[in-house]
């Protein structure tokens, strides 16, 4: 089955994505990464682009966080809002047509999601104009290495869109794959500072897990400062 949007196919998937998370690695490697790079939340008021199951919304509100966030698919929404009570603010819509005023926020956090859109440039924009003087930016892409075991025939040479098998899911979703060189470059155009990129894995405090869930890293976290 083909989706032509983020909106229809997590609509389509929201309760085999909600049921199966449990069986992701996520929760042990991005998850905590991406709370590492943002550290001390305390009063923070956070955007969570593309907020999903409401994960790192709830996480982000433990710490103290005022949490805005927003998601195409409504039913995600709708699981987001359950996860998270009645604390934190969230609604529909899409990266390219939401909209905030200039210096919203302290700290802007997209997991997994930038992948999703084709407009990544305009979407870099914008996040650099919500964000206020030397707030982070933190954002994760499934790593290179991960993908390569999911994507038939992957191509690293240039941007194109791929389809990924989520086999913890049982599912396959669409992404815009962009080379690393292409973030680097949208990164400096916008003036941002890069502080810090993790490559995710599990700890091996976490037994039993499949070995190469162990040296294989499933993610890129990247730490993002707005100095100009």
């Amino acid at each position: 089955m083909q989706f032509k949007s983020p909106r229809s196919l997590y609509n389509h998937i929201s309760e085999k994505y909600s049921i199966n998370r449990g069986k992701a690695s996520n929760d042990l490697t991005e998850l905590p990464a991406a709370l590492n790079l943002l550290g001390d939340l305390q009063n923070k008021k956070v955007l969570d682009m593309g907020c999903g199951l409401g994960k790192h919304a709830y996480e982000f509100i433990k710490r103290g966080a005022k949490v805005t966030g927003y998601d195409a698919s409504e039913k995600m929404v709708e699981l987001t809002k359950k996860y998270c009570g009645d604390k934190g603010s969230f609604f529909t819509d899409t990266h390219e047509k939401v909209s905030f005023k200039p210096e919203s926020f302290d700290c802007i956090n997209a997991s997994y999601t930038l992948g999703y859109s084709n407009k990544l440039p305009l979407i870099f924009e914008k996040v650099k104009k919500w964000l206020r003087q030397d707030g982070l930016f933190t954002f994760s892409i499934p790593h290179p290495l991960w993908l390569l075991k999911r994507v038939e025939n992957m191509d690293y040479s240039k941007a194109h869109k791929i389809e990924i098998n989520i086999d913890a899911y049982g599912i396959e979703v669409f992404n815009y794959y962009y080379p690393l060189d292409f973030y680097i470059q949208i990164i400096n155009v916008n003036n941002f500072k890069l502080l810090n990129i993790i490559e995710t894995t599990i700890p091996r405090s976490y037994k039993g897990k499949p070995e190469e869930k162990y040296r294989i890293p499933n993610a890129l976290v990247f730490k993002l400062q707005k100095v100009k």
